[in-house]
């Protein structure tokens, strides 16, 4: 029987709104916390405030990672020292840092993750999706019990270390989210003479428009591998327009 009886979300964005929806076990009761006080919850979650979702058995930690200086401390301090906070950060070297300098790495129960879907690619529900979520540090039976959950809904599990995971995602996120965030402030609009190479294109610029600026900016700023990946692109952008002025 899981011990997560109550669940709940510090930031009901789109993913901590789709956090609340999908990633809770099913008897769990779900609390969601945002700072927008207009904010409606999912239908499935009741709102909170910060303190009554500091004290639940699961904390997701759903929000920008600019906020998680003010965030983090706040929930050391404040959750009880069995609690599970788990960590669902685009880049995983600086959260780690940060949950180690406020003690929560030396906790019974840690998560340290990076779903790797959202809501746009899950706008139907997970049920039936291949979906990966890495993990780059757990510990504790919450954590067992919340992975296994996730499991059980079909999501994979892949593990790594923070180091790993931001230097793979670099190019993965970093360079495809740069790539996408141009296309889009370009302008770049469907065309009569639409090939299969350019609809590609419009695909990733439509992917784009769904992202939030928050998560642009923390996939740029705060993956200590980032800057190298657009540098290299703006590199060789430059290289074969000089090929093409001068061949």
């Amino acid at each position: 029987m899981s011990a997560i009886k109550i669940f709940s979300v510090i930031g009901c964005g789109e993913f901590g709104s789709f956090a609340a929806q999908h990633l809770a076990p099913d008897n769990a009761e779900v609390l969601v916390f945002d700072k927008n006080p207009n904010l409606l919850p999912p239908r499935n979650a009741k709102k909170a405030g910060f303190v009554t979702v500091a004290g639940a058995d699961v904390i997701i930690v759903a929000v920008p990672y600019d906020a998680y200086e003010s965030v983090v401390p706040a929930l050391a301090k404040q959750t009880h020292p069995e609690s599970l906070i788990v960590d669902v950060c685009s880049v995983k070297m600086k959260p780690t840092a940060l949950f180690k300098k406020h003690g929560l790495l030396d906790r019974d129960n840690v998560l340290m993750t990076h779903p790797l879907f959202g809501p746009q690619s899950t706008a139907k529900g997970i049920d039936g999706k291949n979906l990966n979520l890495v993990v780059t540090q757990q510990s504790g039976i919450l954590a067992k019990q919340l992975l296994a959950t996730w499991s059980q809904k079909g999501i994979n599990l892949i593990q790594m270390s923070a180091e790993e995971h931001d230097r793979e995602i670099a190019k993965v996120h970093a360079l495809t989210f740069f790539v996408g965030r141009a296309l889009l402030e370009l302008g770049i609009e469907p065309s009569p003479l639409n090939t299969p190479y350019y609809s590609e294109l419009l695909d990733l610029i439509a992917t784009e428009r769904h992202h939030s600026a928050e998560l642009f900016f923390t996939i740029q700023r705060h993956n200590p591998f980032a800057d190298d990946v657009r540098v290299n692109l703006i590199s060789k952008l430059a290289e074969l327009e000089e090929r093409i002025i001068q061949p």
